[in-house]
C-alpha cells in the first residue's frame, strides 16, 4: 500500500509540473506600448527653420561683414545692430535685399536695428 501512495504522489507531482510548464509556455507576453503616454517631441520637417535655429546659425557668423554693412548682436538691447560700412549706400534697401535672399528670414525684421 505504501508503494502505491508513493507512485500516486509521483504521478500527481509530474502532472502538476507539466501542467504548470504548459501554462507558462502557452501564455504569450502582452505587447507593451511603445511609449508611456508622456510627451513625445514633435517631428519638425528639416526644411522648416525656426527663429532660434536661424539666430543660432547667424550668431556663429557674427560679426558678419558685407561690402555694404556689418551685423553684430547687442545683448543689452537683444537685437542685431546693422551698421553701414559704405557711406554712399542706402542701408535699408541693401539690408532688405540681403534679408530676403538669406536663410535668416525666420528672424523677424524687428530683431534688426539699422544704424545709419
Amino acid at each position: 500500500m505504501k508503494k502505491s501512495w508513493i507512485i500516486i504522489s509521483i504521478f500527481i507531482f509530474t502532472l502538476a509540473t507539466f501542467g504548470v510548464l504548459y501554462l507558462f509556455n502557452s501564455v504569450q507576453p502582452s505587447k507593451h506600448p511603445v511609449s508611456t503616454g508622456g510627451d513625445r517631441p514633435q517631428q519638425v520637417p528639416i526644411s522648416t527653420i525656426t527663429e532660434s535655429d536661424a539666430m543660432e546659425k547667424l550668431s556663429k557668423l557674427l560679426p558678419l561683414k558685407t561690402t555694404n554693412f556689418s551685423i553684430v548682436f547687442d545683448y543689452k538691447k537683444g537685437k542685431y545692430l546693422v551698421t553701414k560700412t559704405d557711406s554712399g549706400v542706402d542701408l535699408q534697401s541693401k539690408f532688405d535685399k540681403w534679408y530676403e535672399s538669406s536663410s535668416y528670414k525666420a528672424i523677424p525684421k524687428t530683431r534688426f536695428l539699422l544704424i545709419k
